[in-house]
């Protein structure tokens, strides 16, 4: 569906009493093989709310997409734990 249908704001987010699915990439420095990606897919897949998490070891860029009761914060600080801090 195009950005522009009457559900949808920017992003694909849902409005009107629905949820906003966010999407938000980071880039996290200590990356440095397929396995820092699985570690950290596989750590952030346990947080409620996250619904997918896609990384690329070459850019060292991991993205996740993520609802309530998901936050920002609680995924940085996942991040943080498993020795994986995204970048500022």
């Amino acid at each position: 569906m195009s950005s522009e249908h009457p559900h949808f704001i920017k992003q694909n987010k849902w409005k009107n009493g629905r949820s906003l699915m966010e999407s938000k990439t980071f880039f996290i420095p200590n990356i440095s093989c397929g396995h820092c990606v699985m570690s950290i897919k596989n750590e952030l897949s346990g947080i409620e709310g996250v619904s997918q998490v896609e990384g690329d070891p070459d850019s060292k860029k991991v993205t996740v997409a993520y609802d309530a009761p998901a936050t920002l914060e609680k995924i940085k600080s996942a991040l943080k734990e498993i020795n994986y801090p995204a970048a500022d």
